[in-house]
């Protein structure tokens, strides 16, 4: 007569601060289909909500055969999902200039056209671009502005130094100081990244907070509109981010982690 079947029972995955109950999710995609981009939106963990937020299929299949088989349930920390991530993107993603809650830098003494090369990568051959300042005006991050005074020597990276004249609230004024990076690290400068006004991006960055999706809107150079949508970027001084489309000038970015 028939027998019947061995049954093994496996424990459930689950992922700390993101919701996996896919019964939830429809609840709520149908209560406020408004609310929600679908079962890819970052807030869910869903593969395709995983893989939209920038989460690389190889760290996806690293993380599950690290678990294993087990009648326990098993719970999966952000933390331990971003360290195992970062690992698999560092190596591919390349590295852009983005500049959030911008503030504008007018330098003078400074010899214009000045054109910079700079590597997408700082050890893997992923190509270069050109970033080229026509005026004497950049985009540099606010709060770095907030934690200098006066007659503080700045590095913007891979471009000049430049000394701090007058901090508005609008504009910072500075000089032209030097251009080596030696005398940067001598005069123990910060180093940030910056953005030319002309020409810059403006970029959407959506980040998930538990059920909350924050909004930031940055500018970026111009060359993050030649990548590809779905690409994985770094950027630089943020963290990594997934290029979710690009539209009329415009670049919407997910989020992924530090």
């Amino acid at each position: 007569g028939w027998r019947y079947p061995e049954v093994v029972n496996f424990g459930r995955v689950g992922l700390e601060g993101l919701i996996l109950s896919k019964s939830w999710i429809k609840s709520k995609l149908k209560e406020s289909p408004d609310k929600f981009m679908g079962f890819d939106d970052i807030r869910f963990a869903t593969i395709s909500g995983l893989r939209r937020r920038g989460i690389l299929p190889e760290t996806i299949r690293e993380i599950i055969l690290s678990l294993g088989l087990s009648p326990a349930d098993a719970r999966i920390s952000w933390v331990n999902i971003a360290a195992v991530n970062r690992k698999n993107a560092d190596p591919i993603a390349k590295r852009v200039f983005v500049v959030c809650d911008p503030i504008k830098v007018r330098v003078s003494g400074v010899e214009l056209p000045k054109e910079v090369e700079i590597s997408y990568h700082p050890s893997k051959d992923l190509g270069k671009r050109r970033i080229i300042l026509t005026k004497p005006e950049l985009f540099v991050p606010h709060h770095d502005i907030e934690k200098v005074k006066p007659g503080t020597i700045v590095r913007l990276m891979e471009l000049f130094n430049i000394e701090i004249k007058h901090i508005g609230e609008e504009v910072v004024e500075a000089a032209y100081h030097s251009t080596g990076l030696d005398e940067a690290r001598k005069r123990e400068a910060p180093i940030i990244q910056w953005t030319p006004c002309e020409n810059s991006l403006k970029v959407e960055i959506l980040k998930a907070e538990k059920l909350r999706l924050r909004k930031e809107y940055c500018v970026a150079e111009k060359s993050l509109v030649e990548m590809k949508s779905g690409e994985v970027i770094q950027m630089v001084r943020l963290g990594f981010g997934r290029i979710d489309r690009i539209k009329r000038g415009r670049v919407v970015v997910m989020y992924t982690h530090e």
